[in-house]
């Protein structure tokens, strides 16, 4: 669609086409006299209300791109053709015969993704990406989470496998009960028992002096 307004205002248009209708619109004054407003507010209105009564019950129809015409990715910064389409690049037609003769490379597309060898999130570009080292699943990167008991507070929690202490959590959530610190007079060691385990002379309370006792 195009507007267009004469100087003064004496005459205002509107013209634009669809690929089965065009449509022109002329607004003015039977006495030539100056209008208040131009193309697209006189005219647009009644060149929208015409198209829309036209296509009313019709479905969307594209134009045909003639054989001619070619679409090619090129560069924002000199108007080239692009090795790539990437970042920096935007599309544009040509007449097939008349294509930019300068050239230029476009800037490469990075990515994060999720090393499989490492578990850690890299940058890298789009080009090079391979699915057989890398995922483009971030989550793929997250640490593995296991439900373990917290032996002194008897609860379950959730943690990073990575970071299970056996000294002090367990994989059995479910008898997961509060535990005390013991001597264990059997190892020499302290341990965490269930208060019904604490039993003398196999447990004492004396943790920082823990020896075997024969």
């Amino acid at each position: 669609m195009k507007t267009g307004t004469t100087n003064d205002s004496r005459d205002a248009w509107t013209i634009g086409y669809t690929p089965d209708y065009a449509v022109g619109v002329w607004v003015g004054n039977n006495d030539n006299s100056p209008m208040n407003n131009g193309g697209s507010g006189m005219a647009g209105p009644v060149w929208r209300n015409t198209l829309i009564k036209l296509l009313a019950g019709t479905s969307d129809k594209k134009f045909d791109m003639p054989s001619s015409i070619v679409q090619r990715s090129v560069c924002t910064a000199n108007g080239g053709l692009a090795s790539k389409t990437g970042s920096g690049t935007y599309n544009e037609y040509f007449m097939a015969g008349a294509l930019p003769t300068k050239a230029c490379t476009s800037d490469p597309v990075m990515i994060t993704v999720c090393n499989l060898d490492t578990k850690k999130t890299e940058s890298i570009d789009e080009e090079t990406f391979n699915a057989t080292v890398y995922s483009k699943n971030i989550d793929d990167c997250k640490p593995a989470s296991i439900a373990v008991c917290d032996l002194e507070s008897g609860q379950v929690k959730t943690i990073e496998e990575t970071s299970y202490d056996d000294e002090t959590q367990s994989k059995d959530t479910q008898n997961c009960v509060p535990h005390v610190k013991a001597c264990d007079t059997t190892i020499g060691g302290v341990v965490w028992v269930k208060p019904a385990d604490f039993v003398p002379p196999r447990y004492t309370s004396n943790i920082t002096a823990c020896v075997v006792v024969p």
